[in-house]
């Protein structure tokens, strides 16, 4: 996800480019930028659509400890220029999220990985057989281990805005079904409750056959208190709870990212704060055709 920061016009629309209009502004974006979000109000949240399908939400855009999150649909196969993603920067990341609660980032990009691999295959047809490029090194869902096509995309198909006098918070649902190839129906919900001091990504899928759906999660949190539908994320001397709502007798399982060289396991991208720490992955595994996970992380005081 590319994040900048300047002036929201409206929902879905950022200020890039002076003297434009909204028809204008909005081709701008979209040929310049296809992958930015912009934004400075707090009081909105917002989502971007056509080929991008990026969207936000959060409790304020001052508060140092404000609450937010952002995750994508888009296209797998789409890049700055149209190019198809083999040779591109796109990763398969349909449905990818990361989110901030209490001043610390839980859930985080692991970056772009190393350029220089000795056979150039980073970016020739190769590509997604290395982990920061493939579905399962982004937070989102596998079946069987498999990455989503490389010919895949997902809509915002709802979107709602907090609501903090009616006491309702924001929610967005992410139709991915075409990320898998339209074999199985998939779609994911994120949301904040009223007072955004919980984050849950619900995740529903249907014909899916026999496979086994994996969700996953990276953060450079400590994740401890492991305790099958539970866990306790520490990270900068402040602890998040982790729970699985759905379904039951789901558990968690976690492990340290140890990938081989020249692939880099730990955090290198921009958030400097976290630079050098390791990488770890929070996982849910499900073995059934059809069904619902849900995990909810909760501020604790």
């Amino acid at each position: 996800m590319h994040w900048c920061r300047h002036e929201v016009l409206h929902d879905g629309q950022c200020n890039y480019g002076a003297g434009l209009n909204s028809k204008q502004l909005r081709e701008e974006m979209e040929k310049e930028f296809p992958t930015a979000v912009a934004f400075r109000d707090p009081s909105k949240d917002a989502a971007y659509g056509r080929k991008t399908h990026v969207g936000y939400f959060r409790s304020s855009f001052t508060a140092e400890n404000a609450s937010w999150a952002g995750f994508k649909g888009g296209q797998n196969h789409f890049d700055d220029h149209g190019s198809d993603s083999h040779n591109n920067h796109g990763h398969l990341d349909l449905g990818h999220f990361v989110f901030e609660m209490s001043g610390q980032r839980w859930a985080v990009s692991i970056g772009s990985g190393q350029y220089d691999y000795p056979d150039l295959s980073y970016f020739g047809r190769f590509r997604f057989g290395y982990y920061h490029t493939a579905s399962f090194g982004q937070n989102t869902l596998s079946f069987d281990g498999e990455s989503q096509s490389r010919f895949g995309d997902a809509a915002i198909v709802d979107f709602r805005g907090g609501n903090r006098s009616a006491l309702k918070g924001p929610k967005a649902v992410v139709d991915m079904t075409n990320g898998y190839g339209g074999a199985a129906k998939v779609r994911r919900t994120l949301s904040f409750s009223e007072d955004y001091s919980r984050f849950e990504v619900e995740d529903s899928f249907e014909n899916a056959g026999s496979k086994v759906l994996e969700w996953r999660m990276h953060t450079v949190a400590k994740i401890t208190q492991l305790l099958d539908d539970s866990a306790v994320l520490v990270l900068g001397g402040v602890k998040l709870a982790a729970k699985i709502l759905k379904p039951p007798g789901a558990k968690f399982s976690a492990e340290k990212l140890e990938l081989p060289p020249p692939q880099l396991s730990t955090y290198q991208t921009s958030e400097r704060r976290y630079k050098g720490l390791p990488i770890r992955v929070l996982k849910v595994k499900v073995p059934t055709s059809g069904g619902v996970i849900a995990v909810q992380f909760e501020k604790m005081e």
